[in-house]
């Protein structure tokens, strides 16, 4: 009889071992890794590395549509800087009406 009550309670005991080994075996206790900046940008495209203005051009009348998508994209970036440069250089009406009092 004691050989049996005690072969069970070396059965639990070994169950019970085993459970806190297998509970503790998949817990790592290791700090969070934090990620490193990297000092490399990956671009997927070579537009912005070679300074492209647009990817399709055309010169000498050789395709007229695209030629004419390339003059109205200057013409509107050409405005877009004036109206920078305006922003920056200008004077404001309430700058004007605080100087120059009526």
């Amino acid at each position: 009889m004691k050989k049996g009550f005690t072969k069970s309670e070396d059965d639990e005991s070994k169950k019970t071992k085993q459970q806190i080994i297998d509970d503790d075996h998949w817990v790592l206790d290791i700090p969070e890794l934090k990620e490193k900046e990297s000092k490399y940008i990956a671009e997927p495209s070579c537009v912005p590395l070679e300074e492209l203005r647009w990817g399709r051009m055309s010169f000498k009348g050789f395709n007229p549509e695209i030629e004419k998508l390339m003059s109205q994209k200057e013409k509107d970036e050409e405005l877009s800087r004036a109206e920078e440069r305006e922003k920056l250089l200008g004077v404001s009406e309430e700058q004007m009406t605080e100087r120059y009092p009526v």
